[in-house]
């Protein structure tokens, strides 16, 4: 649609906020020690990491105008750990969600791990 760009900005907003579709959201925790020479069983990990192999949504890839909207969020950073030495900022991971669409699959993992993030988690799929 050519004229997209010259229909008022609430306009655009609207058709934007209704085009984010529910998704099911796979987040996973990976913990590993960091140090790609030691032998991975050995010892304990200092660094937890999250991970997702769900897309990132279209939506996000079309323009700055989309992705400025907020209609998904960066989430999930603070199920991570990283050692003190570490900058946080540089080794910040997260997935793109809209909470109150998207149904969070945790796989089997304990709810436990989850506290961080259980206040805005709105929709959760748990695996037994």
């Amino acid at each position: 649609f050519h004229y997209f760009p010259y229909l008022p900005w609430e306009l655009r907003a609207r058709v934007w906020e209704l085009s984010a579709e529910p998704r099911v959201v796979h987040v996973r925790t990976v913990e590993y020690d960091g140090n790609p020479l030691s032998d991975a069983s050995a010892g304990k990990k200092q660094h937890k990491a999250v991970i997702s192999l769900t897309p990132i949504p279209a939506m996000l890839q079309v323009c700055r105008e989309s992705r400025n909207l907020g209609v998904y969020r960066q989430c999930f950073s603070e199920l991570q750990r990283t050692p003190e030495f570490v900058s946080k900022a540089s080794s910040m991971r997260y997935i793109w969600s809209n909470l109150d669409l998207d149904i969070i699959d945790i796989g089997p993992r304990d709810l436990r791990d989850l506290k961080l993030v259980a206040q805005t988690t709105k929709r959760l799929k748990l695996e037994r």
